[in-house]
């Protein structure tokens, strides 16, 4: 019996590795849901919190169901996972084990696990573009700006090769195993965002052919409130429901058919981005965990009170506040937003961004390892192409997105009774026009910005 061992490829669409094993022999899937990801940090950041523990657990549902089409049983245990693999392989007999190939630290620990049973193992690299034996240079030559990859990665061809639909197994005598999610410990959240794999096929299609989304894209994608803002692409991306070079096909058949433009092009350009962070990754190693990252020096003070008001969205500015509430109540944040919070967290009170980036893994269903680190480490000034004394204006960087404040009113509604012109100088008012406005209830600055 051969085990597929599924992380980060929820899906049975371009799935070039499951069918490798359902081509050698009887196959099984398998799920865990780590203990480790249940625990909490010295900040009291839990690892994996509901938001996330949700996504994935729907995710799984309706991998299920696809892989029933396959007669493929799927297996959702919760433990150790050395613990839950013996299990498993003693259980199950198994003779091979079948894996994709991830950088992160966690999944090099749990490949070594699996190398040490002793049995044959298959693996594959499928998260990104382009595998690493297709670039243009080694991993270890890896361009340190990205616009010097860019401009290298561009002259390759932008057509990708997805696996054909899978051929299913010969029905098997085990049946699938799904625990309810009480029993995992995790909340099942309605989330706006539909999980699996059939809704991130229809949202492919329907963002780019049917709603045309991708004609626009350069225009909206700064806008932090509206579902439509940006593709939407990247929890389905991080949970490998959605293959990136399904994405890039379809994109390019929407170039074809309907318009290319500087905005379609920007949908590729960020997907070359996450391309680059996960090779980044590849390169580095361990190191893009370090207090220091990829840079020098990197001096910060430890407040304990700051961390906290910054996580709870109270430190007193609007823009960081509005973006901090909104991760916190959807387990979604925008890019604008999440550019704007860890440049506040790092550069403005000085905290070391690995805490900022811990918090933003445990709240994002789009969490990925290699994206987060890295934009985290971009932001701080400590990453690839580093702008290490680059400050934002949380005030004007508010007032330049949410120009009518809708987005502030969304997840403020403290400011309600303060005129739209002074929402994002809130914390520039005097005490009298404080108590004037109504304003009591929204926190002071932890720390005062001088508005320039």
């Amino acid at each position: 019996m051969n085990l597929y061992l599924f992380q980060q490829d929820l899906r049975i669409h371009d799935q070039a590795l499951l069918n490798k094993a359902l081509h050698d022999g009887p196959v099984i899937g398998l799920f865990i849901f780590s203990d480790s990801w249940f625990s909490k940090d010295k900040n009291g950041i839990v690892k994996k919190d509901a938001f996330y523990l949700s996504f994935i657990y729907q995710t799984l549902l309706c991998l299920n169901h696809q892989l029933k089409t396959l007669n493929v049983p799927l297996i959702i245990k919760k433990g150790v996972p050395k613990h839950v693999l013996e299990e498993i392989i003693s259980t199950h007999n198994i003779t091979s084990i079948y894996f994709e190939t991830l950088p992160g630290y966690e999944e090099r620990l749990l490949y070594s696990t699996l190398q040490s049973f002793g049995l044959p193992t298959v693996t594959d690299q499928m998260k990104s573009l382009y595998k690493t034996h297709a670039l243009p240079f080694e991993i270890k030559d890896l361009p340190f700006v990205f616009t010097q990859f860019r401009k290298q990665i561009e002259r390759l061809p932008k057509t990708f090769n997805e696996n054909l639909d899978l051929i299913p197994q010969e029905k098997i005598s085990i049946d699938s195993f799904i625990p309810n999610p009480d029993a995992l410990g995790i909340k099942f959240i309605q989330h706006e965002l539909i999980p699996g794999e059939k809704a991130a096929l229809k949202h492919l299609h329907t963002y780019l052919f049917e709603k045309q989304l991708a004609k626009t894209y350069k225009e909206t994608r700064n806008g932090m409130l509206l579902f439509d803002d940006s593709t939407k692409f990247s929890a389905y991306l991080a949970t490998g429901t959605l293959s990136v070079r399904k994405i890039m096909n379809q994109l390019s058949l929407y170039e074809k058919t309907h318009t290319k433009n500087e905005s379609t092009y920007w949908i590729y350009f960020e997907l070359l981005w996450r391309d680059y962070f996960y090779y980044v990754h590849l390169q580095y190693g361990d190191r893009i965990f370090s207090k220091n990252g990829l840079g020098n020096e990197n001096s910060t003070s430890d407040n304990p009170s700051f961390i906290q008001t910054w996580m709870q969205g109270n430190t007193g500015y609007p823009l960081i506040d509005a973006n901090m509430r909104q991760l916190n109540q959807t387990g979604f944040m925008s890019n604008r937003g999440r550019q704007n919070v860890a440049n506040y967290f790092t550069k403005f009170l000085k905290q070391d961004w690995r805490i900022g980036a811990n918090y933003f893994e445990s709240k994002l269903i789009d969490y990925d390892v290699s994206s987060n680190t890295l934009n985290w480490l971009y932001a701080s000034g400590l990453g690839n192409d580093p702008r290490e004394n680059r400050m934002f204006n949380y005030i004007t960087q508010g007032e330049r997105y949410d120009k009518h404040c809708h987005f502030i009113d969304t997840y403020l509604p403290e400011l309600k009774h303060l005129p739209n012109h002074l929402k994002y100088k809130v914390s520039e008012l005097s005490e009298k026009e404080r108590q004037d406005f109504n304003i009591h209830a929204y926190p002071k600055p932890i720390k005062r910005f001088y508005n320039r």
